[in-house]
């Protein structure tokens, strides 16, 4: 059996090496230029550039930080202070999400829709079935400072999200809510944003549960000449049997 030596070295080591190699994917997909547009203006001209801030959100919840605070602890990391170029503190991250308005969040969501088509078309250029499924998840909390915590159907404590992903699991849509709000509230809205990019030379379907079943999303569909699938309640057969 070999003795094993430990050596002494003045290099500097991350324990979040990960972080390498979501950069290179961060630059080869060119979401700088994808996102840039979207966020707000910085309001001063020292510290880091507003894309480096998105760029350490996402360093920071893949490293798997839970909260704004665990961000001055990755700050220590070398590595992440070079591939965000700089340091981002709690604070700064904390005003650079609360710089977020309704349109400026509208915005990304539009870019993230168009950048999650594009991928779809990219990996997959030969299916022309195009799948989306659409569904709410409730995230349960445990904390009482969080905005936005509410009591649920199912009594949950819980922010509520709605999500949208087509059959390879490419997301179309996160759309972070209040926990008492209705699972299928506006989704029609959602079905018309996203199948309106969604070229018609591909066969397109929906599938939902029945939070969905109801006359505006059946409209929609209609309407993006969407063929779909969706649970129905009984309350409602009677119109679906007309159509």
């Amino acid at each position: 059996m070999k003795n094993i030596s430990i050596e002494t070295t003045s290099e500097v080591f991350s324990a979040y090496s990960g972080q390498f190699f979501l950069n290179q994917l961060w630059k080869s997909l060119k979401l700088e230029k994808k996102f840039k547009s979207v966020l707000p203006r910085k309001k001063k001209k020292k510290g880091l550039e507003q894309i480096n801030k998105l760029k350490a959100l996402v360093l920071s919840f893949a490293v798997g930080n839970d909260s704004l605070s665990d961000l001055d602890s990755l700050n220590r990391d070398k590595l992440f202070q070079e591939i965000i170029e700089g340091n981002c503190s709690s604070t700064s991250m904390g005003d650079f999400l609360r710089s977020f308005d309704n349109r400026h969040i509208e915005r990304f969501q539009e870019a993230l829709i168009e950048f999650a088509i594009e991928l779809r078309f990219a990996l997959y250029p030969g299916d022309k079935k195009f799948i989306l499924a659409m569904d709410s998840t409730p995230h349960k909390h445990f904390g009482k400072k969080m905005e936005g915590l509410a009591f649920n159907y199912k009594n949950f404590w819980c922010l509520d999200s709605q999500n949208a992903y087509d059959q390879y699991g490419i997301s179309y849509l996160f759309d972070l809510r209040p926990g008492n709000i209705f699972s299928g509230n506006q989704s029609e809205l959602w079905v018309h944003n996203i199948f309106k990019r969604i070229p018609k030379s591909c066969e397109r379907w929906f599938r939902a549960d029945s939070a969905y079943s109801k006359h505006e999303m059946f409209r929609a569909l209609q309407a993006k000449e969407v063929k779909f699938a969706i649970v129905l309640k009984d309350n409602i057969g009677g119109y679906v049997t007309k159509l």
